[in-house]
């Protein structure tokens, strides 16, 4: 090991391994916490079927009459958009389930890791 100068803090080998074995353990725990998520169609969350609902129409109002018909979108400047945002995007490459269950894994990893 080696003493920093500056800091006096150990830096060295244990350092990374220690770091490498955070992120292995991180990715291990983050892998078993998505399991449930997708084995289902639907995650068992409160009100997310009502959000994912939400979602398919903001994705797809511009190319459903019918939808245009009876929604219409208003945007507001809150700080709880980040869904509306980031699902409707994600909907053009993927379905609107896979879309909502993508956006639950990101948003869980951004809670987890700080």
């Amino acid at each position: 090991m080696i003493k920093a100068a500056s800091s006096g803090k150990l830096v060295g080998i244990f350092e990374f391994e220690s770091t490498k074995f955070n992120l292995i353990l991180f990715a291990i725990l983050f892998t078993i916490l998505a399991i449930p998520i997708f084995i289902v169609k639907i995650p068992a969350m409160g009100d997310y079927l009502n959000h994912l609902a939400r979602m398919h129409v903001i994705a797809s109002i511009d190319s459903d009459p019918l939808l245009a018909r009876y929604y219409e979108i208003k945007w507001n400047l809150i700080p709880n958009t980040g869904m509306d945002l980031v699902v409707p995007f994600l909907s053009r490459f993927f379905d609107i389930y896979l879309a909502g269950k993508i956006f639950v894994l990101i948003t869980l990893v951004l809670i987890t890791s700080g």
